[in-house]
C-alpha cells in the first residue's frame, strides 16, 4: 500500500506540473473510464478530467494477446507433434 501511495503520489506530482503549465499530456491504457478514475485515484483523475479528449481505439488487439494467440498455437503444434511420436513409437511395438 505504501508503495502505491508513493506511485500516485508522483503521478499526481507530474499531471498537476503539467496541469498547472497548462501543458498536454497523453495518456494511454486499457482501463476504461470508471476503472481508471479507480486505479489513479480522484485527484488525478480530476486533473485529467478537465483537459480531456478521449479517443477510443475499438477492435484492436493488444499485443500481449497476439503473444498468447501464437504460445497458444505453438503450444499446440508441439503437443500435437508429440502425441504424434508416441502413436508411431506404439505401432512399432
Amino acid at each position: 500500500e505504501t508503495e502505491n501511495k508513493m506511485t500516485t503520489d508522483k503521478i499526481f506530482e507530474l499531471i498537476n506540473h503539467r496541469y498547472e503549465q497548462g501543458a498536454g499530456t497523453i495518456i494511454t491504457s486499457n482501463l476504461n473510464l470508471t476503472d481508471f478514475d479507480g486505479t489513479v485515484g480522484a485527484r488525478i483523475f480530476s486533473r485529467l478530467g478537465e483537459r480531456t479528449a478521449i479517443m477510443r481505439l475499438e477492435g484492436v488487439s493488444s499485443y500481449r494477446e497476439k503473444k498468447r494467440e501464437r504460445y497458444v498455437a505453438w503450444t499446440r503444434d508441439e503437443f500435437q507433434d508429440a502425441s504424434s511420436s508416441v502413436q508411431e513409437e506404439r505401432k512399432e511395438d
